[in-house]
């Protein structure tokens, strides 16, 4: 599995390649050649044009169960919901932030991605436990289902909360 650290050179150098109108294969076997995506703006700042800031989301979390009976996991979901405030653009941040429509969340006006979170978090925490047993057991890296994902917070928290190298691969099944 490729770190972050060797997919973020592989862009450069093709940006690099695309900034010289290189093809990344020379002579008879030349390619057309594809720019690269590009890369996230992670240190950008994000206009703070959604009411649901990532203070605002740290404030919110600290009062949900979860909170309670999962701090450490609570904090890291604030430091999670700061990277993925700046990573994403407005209109995917404003999917995350949107009033979940059932349930609790509709009632008590609560984000989709808090209420998620709420719901996912023990399962979380099985999950984080489980992942380092078996990295203490020295057993390869796991494959993790989530079925019925829906959106995919369960995927994606765990995604930020796992570490990269003792997973091989998160699979989401929905119908």
């Amino acid at each position: 599995m490729a770190t972050s650290d060797e997919l973020h050179t592989a862009l450069q150098i093709r940006c690099q390649q695309f900034a010289h109108h290189q093809s990344p294969v020379q002579g008879d076997e030349a390619v057309s050649f594809v720019p690269p995506p590009p890369l996230p703006h992670l240190d950008a700042e994000v206009p703070a044009t959604s009411r649901w800031t990532p203070e605002r989301l740290r404030k919110a979390i600290e009062t949900l169960p979860a909170a309670v009976e999962f701090p450490e996991l609570a904090r890291r979901a604030g430091d999670i919901l700061e990277r993925w405030h700046r990573r994403f653009p407005l209109n995917v941040w404003s999917r995350f932030v949107k009033f979940a429509d059932s349930g609790t969340g509709r009632k008590l006006q609560m984000p989709k991605v808090l209420k998620e979170f709420n719901e996912s978090a023990p399962v979380l925490a099985r999950l984080i436990d489980w992942v380092e047993a078996s990295r203490k057991a020295g057993e390869p890296p796991v494959a993790i289902i989530d079925l019925c994902s829906g959106f995919g917070f369960l995927a994606m928290f765990a995604s930020e909360l796992l570490p990269a190298e003792h997973v091989e691969r998160i699979y989401l099944v929905d119908n």
